[in-house]
């Protein structure tokens, strides 16, 4: 009962929101410096995991606050930096549920031809899941391609004009179904 999501890039997703469809539950995640295994509140209504690296947390917490029996294990991973802080999201990004600067102002990173992993299990494999994906960096134009099975997106994280931050894209994994082994 699980999938892992390979990336391949410079900046991995600074936010990650997994759903199932039928069910219209989601999780959360918010990777950056942020304790491992704590959570966040931004909105008063949502709780965002905090994923601060190479770790695994053994029970995320759905946007309700409740222990979801999801596992999250991150492997390879560089490091976290906060490269667009000051930086405002667009306040429609995902429907304005990724709005918030504390979670768009960071995020992990690999070095350039390093791959990394981000892996879910315990999912139920009688449920399809949809992955919604968010990168940044500040800088200059920068691409990040996320893979799980044999879906595969690209989003762009950084642009050289304006101010070269990604306010406002995210990418869709749609359809997931973890594997009958987990």
């Amino acid at each position: 009962m699980k999938f892992t999501c390979t990336y391949m890039a410079v900046l991995v997703g600074a936010l990650v929101a997994l759903s199932v469809p039928a069910c219209g539950d989601y999780i959360l995640i918010d990777f950056g410096p942020a304790a491992a295994g704590s959570y966040t509140n931004f909105d008063g209504t949502h709780y965002w995991n905090n994923v601060g690296g190479n770790e695994t947390i053994t029970s995320l917490r759905d946007s309700q606050n409740t222990l979801s029996g999801v596992q999250l294990s991150v492997a390879g991973a560089t490091g976290v930096n906060t490269w667009n802080a000051g930086e405002t999201p667009d306040p429609n990004l995902n429907g304005g549920l990724f709005a918030f600067d504390s979670v768009t102002r960071d995020g992990l990173y690999n070095n350039a031809g390093v791959t990394a992993s981000v892996t879910l299990s315990n999912l139920s494999i009688s449920a399809t899941y949809n992955l919604v994906l968010y990168g940044s960096r500040q800088d200059f134009e920068r691409y990040t391609t996320y893979t799980v099975g044999a879906q595969s997106v690209e989003l762009q994280t950084g642009y050289t004009t304006g101010t070269g931050f990604n306010s406002n894209h995210v990418v869709s994994l749609s359809g997931l179904a973890p594997d009958a082994n987990g």
